[in-house]
């Protein structure tokens, strides 16, 4: 989840958020009980550009 949170300028609390209310779907979780979350790079790309995109329209108001 870090490098998801730091890809798309968010924090870690946040892709969980996510992942835990669907936004996001996990490809896998690893071994543990903190053990990582693995996104698709395409998912997490595809919310990077969302964000960029609400931020955009938001400095254009």
């Amino acid at each position: 989840m870090r490098e998801a949170a730091a890809v798309i300028g968010v924090s870690r609390m946040t892709v969980k958020r996510w992942a835990d209310s669907g936004r996001i779907t996990p490809q896998m979780k690893l071994r543990g009980s903190n053990g990582p979350v693995l996104f698709k790079t395409a998912d997490i790309e595809a919310l990077k550009a969302e964000r960029e995109a609400e931020r955009a329209s938001e400095a254009s108001k």
